[in-house]
């Protein structure tokens, strides 16, 4: 299963909570807020477990370090200054892991190769360009002014598969 952009937001969401948190158990201040995260600080350690050359998961000490940071700032009513330094980097890290893993990915544009066969019309370039090319060949015009056609079409093709290395 990919990591989906909506998994990003919640476990975003989640990380700054535990922030925010973070520095109200300092001040002994704990509520214990950040229960309601519980399924997200769960997915999240899970992160940290390692996959072996069979594809089971192992989860080992980081996966146990992640877990208890999130239970500790979910249920302590006050931790201390060492700790929360300790939780603090422990949280930078988690950070940088979700940054990391989302890599969303775009759907590929259409090449329209053959734009009439197309489920959905396709109102393309590269669709203007071929059927600008089928009329000026059945055009009834001069040698000459068909050349200098063709030579525009051919511009927009180019212009088109420019901007299309552009945007990629």
């Amino acid at each position: 299963m990919s990591y989906s952009q909506e998994a990003y937001k919640a476990d975003k969401a989640a990380l700054d909570a535990a922030k925010a948190e973070l520095s109200c158990l300092v001040a002994g201040e704990g509520t214990g807020r950040c229960g309601v995260w519980a399924g997200e600080y769960a997915r999240i350690a899970s992160y940290f477990g390692t996959k072996d050359n069979a594809g089971i998961t192992h989860y080992g000490d980081t996966v146990r370090r992640v877990a208890r940071c999130f239970m500790v700032i979910s249920s302590a009513n006050r931790i201390g200054g060492f700790d929360c330094r300790v939780y603090e980097a422990l949280l930078e890290q988690i950070e940088k892991k979700i940054k990391s893993m989302r890599v969303f990915k775009r759907r590929p544009k259409i090449k329209c190769f053959e734009p009439k066969l197309h489920k959905q019309p396709c109102y393309c370039a590269r669709l203007q360009a071929v059927e600008a090319a089928t009329l000026i060949a059945n055009a009834p015009i001069e040698n000459d002014l068909k050349e200098e056609l063709q030579a525009k079409v051919s511009g927009a093709l180019i212009l088109d598969r420019e901007f299309s290395n552009v945007d990629a």
